[in-house]
């Protein structure tokens, strides 16, 4: 059994990253066995959407933590996640991925780090914000937390609104 996990590798392969495919990528995730490598294939993924970006990052990380600890306890070694077929060059999807920090984010070394991406009156980068930075911004500002989630809210609120943010917020 050992010997076997040592030579197992297991291939994941990405499709588009809208919120059905997500899902059902987090359901694939929680059904693969422990082996010693997994490689996430990305040359199949022609188109990303921010739901399925945040919520296929959020899965692929809690994935790569579960199976480290699973496969470190079970055959005491630490497994290697792979990333193959991704061209930010050629490929407009995985160019957007590594732009708003998708790659980044599961561990791959390619493209901005989540929140590095520049924004517009029409574009809001994907951005991640923790407890601990809502707390020291209210602190910072001595505010509440609620006030700080509400900045965050209101910069939502004028990309999807446009010019009718004043009607929204008063």
């Amino acid at each position: 059994m050992y010997d076997r996990c040592l030579k197992s590798t297991v291939r994941i392969a990405i499709c588009n990253l809208n919120h059905i495919n997500s899902i059902n990528l987090s359901r694939c995730l929680s059904n693969l066995p422990c082996v010693s490598e997994y490689v996430f294939d990305f040359s199949n993924m022609q188109a990303v959407f921010p739901y399925g970006i945040v919520t296929s990052v959020f899965s692929i990380d809690h994935f790569k933590k579960l199976m480290t600890k699973m496969v470190q306890k079970k055959y005491g070694i630490t497994p290697s996640f792979v990333y193959n077929g991704i061209d930010v060059y050629n490929n407009n999807a995985h160019g957007y991925a590594a732009h708003v920090g998708f790659f980044k984010e599961i561990g791959a070394d390619i493209g901005r780090c989540a929140g590095e991406a520049y924004g517009s009156d029409s574009y809001i980068p994907i951005e991640k914000i923790g407890v601990s930075e809502v707390h020291d911004r209210a602190e910072e500002r001595a505010v509440s937390y609620n006030d700080i989630i509400e900045i965050y809210s209101q910069r939502l609120a004028s990309v999807i609104a446009k010019n009718d943010v004043k009607q929204i917020y008063g």
